[in-house]
């Protein structure tokens, strides 16, 4: 099996245009004409290896956020808590924004709706 069927098996589908993949061929691109060129070495690795471990840990995050890694405390955090974060943001959503006082700084003063407190709790 090739490194990129293993990969596709592990990672989903693979697409070219994604931003990710971009960032990190770019990054190690840096990384490997500050090997080459003649000029400005350091600060060409500097910046690829600076912007290559950057982008394999936001990748990371986000992959540990959404699946489950056996052995790691806290991954696939998301999913097993899905319906609690929903509660929190709606709750939030409906304290912070959905007030009394922003509804009528929204949809003005004009007294032609009212809106009941206890609907937007």
């Amino acid at each position: 099996m090739s490194l990129f069927r293993k990969a596709s098996a592990i990672f989903g589908k693979f697409d070219w245009k994604d931003p990710s993949f971009l960032t990190n061929l770019v990054s190690a691109l840096l990384v490997v004409l500050g090997y080459t060129m003649p000029f400005g070495r350091k600060l060409l690795q500097n910046m690829g290896w600076f912007a290559l471990s950057g982008a394999v840990t936001n990748w990371l995050a986000i992959y540990m956020l959404f699946e489950r890694v056996p052995g790691l405390y806290g991954s696939g955090i998301i999913p097993l808590k899905f319906e609690e974060f929903k509660r929190g943001i709606r709750k939030m959503m409906m304290t912070q924004f959905f007030t009394q006082e922003n509804m009528r700084r929204f949809l003005g003063s004009s007294g032609a709706l009212h809106f009941e407190s206890d609907l937007l709790l």
